[in-house]
């Protein structure tokens, strides 16, 4: 049995993302014939057909468009009173996995926005310079746009330090506090959580879980930047049906929730067709070969029947990346 098997909390896929437990049930199960099931929020076509869909959304569940809500200090007046309305006593999370206080440039001219060149990722705000959350490149503040020209800059964006003092201050009865990894859950008040949250095991009692800012937990970049996102948002509605709280979620964009908790046989076939279209796995697998001697790299697109037999005829100076 694997259990979460899709999360990325549990997969080693800094080295290679075949190598994990999916891999190694997979491998047990052609040595000995043993049946083998795997459990998860979000199931990847290539650990074989969807059988069971055991997916279905929390019943206290709320969208709020963010758009058309009175809101005070970010947070909608709906919000706020359901925190109002629970024990001051138990503890109600509020998940925005954004360190610091994640300010983002933008010119207001023509609305450039600032990314690593290496990375591709917008480019953080810190004090004196840009820093990037993926390459951790330091770079100095611009003093005027390179697309524009114009002096019309601003920094927009919200981190967890900023959250923490607008909760405090409408809140002023209850404890607010950042859990991180390695931190102890409190009993009560308010925890702003990260993605350390997954870190966790065992979870107090909670009364309610928020996500203030929906569109942050899809700006990660990659393949499956969309599937990390969706399993996010399934992992906290899950909770809130675990627990039987209301789960509450603010979005500028509807239609990202909406996608998020469509049926997981409907994302299953969906993410099936499209792979098939573009030749991903399982449907082709993505050969990666860097020569060690010419440093050259090449990728190539080999269908599963002959990954083994092409990459066996390699010599040993050919360094092999699958997925």
């Amino acid at each position: 049995f694997v259990l979460q098997s899709g999360s990325r909390d549990y997969s080693q896929d800094d080295q290679n993302p075949h190598y994990d437990a999916r891999w190694c049930l997979k491998n047990t199960h052609e040595r000995t014939g043993a049946p083998t099931y795997f459990f998860d929020v979000l199931p990847r076509p290539e650990d074989g057909p969807l059988h069971v869909d055991l997916w279905r959304p929390p019943e206290r569940l709320s969208l709020l468009d963010m758009a058309h809500v009175k809101t005070t200090h970010g947070l909608s007046e709906t919000l706020i009173t359901s925190i109002r309305q629970t024990d001051p006593s138990s503890l109600f999370l509020v998940y925005h996995n954004r360190l610091g206080t994640a300010r983002f440039l933008l010119c207001l001219s023509c609305e450039y926005r600032w990314l690593c060149g290496a990375c591709h990722r917008p480019l953080r705000v810190d004090d004196t310079s840009f820093s990037c959350t993926g390459c951790k490149t330091r770079f100095p503040l611009p003093l005027s746009c390179p697309s524009c020209h114009g002096t019309n800059l601003t920094t927009k964006g919200i981190g967890i330090k900023n959250l923490q003092s607008r909760l405090r201050r409408l809140f002023e009865d209850r404890v607010v506090c950042t859990v991180q990894a390695g931190d102890t859950f409190p009993e009560r008040g308010i925890a702003i959580v990260t993605n350390a949250l997954w870190s966790h095991a065992i979870l107090p009692p909670i009364s309610g879980i928020a996500i203030p800012y929906l569109e942050h937990v899809f700006v990660h970049t990659g393949f499956d930047a969309e599937e990390r996102a969706y399993r996010t948002i399934r992992r906290l509605a899950g909770l809130a049906l675990d627990f039987g709280v209301p789960c509450i979620m603010q979005a500028w964009d509807a239609a990202l929730l909406s996608s998020a908790l469509r049926s997981t046989q409907k994302i299953f076939q969906e993410e099936n067709t499209l792979r098939k279209q573009l030749g991903y796995p399982p449907f082709q697998n993505l050969v990666t070969v860097l020569n060690t001697k010419t440093n050259s790299v090449v990728t190539k697109r080999l269908s599963p029947d002959v990954v083994d037999s092409t990459l066996a005829s390699l010599p040993p100076s050919f360094d092999i990346s699958v997925r």
